[in-house]
């Protein structure tokens, strides 16, 4: 790759860093997934979810009941549609919440289902980055909310 093509591409891709591959996700991310996929202690469930609860089948209930989170994530987020692939994945998936942009750059959302189709959402959100190779999305922040009963759909708020 020559210079002016190297330029071209840090200025297409500001937040990529050298040698950190588009995949990579945050220690954050990385804790979470683990606890939605129940590989690790202190799985997630929800609120009123006992722990050790299982189904009839023997599937964790945890897998089913659905949760809320918090999520900030940085990195190339604003102006790449991030907000709207996050809507159509959280549709397709029949996950529930809002994305927001903030004045630092980043982006606020709140999703809520099954703790498996959460999951899914952040890897194939990372899946359509790196087939786009837009840069690098990195989860900086996650905490459990209590769940909203009433919410219906995924929303972009502005």
């Amino acid at each position: 790759m020559g210079f002016f093509d190297t330029v071209k591409n840090r200025w297409r891709n500001p937040d990529k860093v050298p040698g950190d591959p588009a995949g990579a996700r945050s220690p954050e991310e990385q804790t979470l997934l683990a606890r939605l996929r129940g590989d690790a202690d202190g799985a997630v469930r929800a609120d009123d979810e006992p722990a050790g609860a299982s189904a009839p089948d023997g599937a964790q209930t945890a897998d089913r009941s659905p949760i809320r989170l918090f999520l900030l994530w940085t990195g190339t987020v604003q102006g790449v549609g991030f907000r709207w692939t996050n809507q159509g994945l959280a549709r397709e998936l029949g996950l529930t919440g809002w994305a927001r942009n903030l004045e630092d750059g980043s982006v606020a959302m709140e999703v809520q289902g099954a703790p498996a189709a959460i999951a899914l959402e952040f890897d194939r959100l990372h899946e359509s980055y790196q087939r786009l190779s837009i840069g690098r999305v990195w989860l900086k922040e996650s905490r459990q909310l209590p769940v909203n009963h009433t919410e219906t759909d995924f929303e972009i708020w502005y």
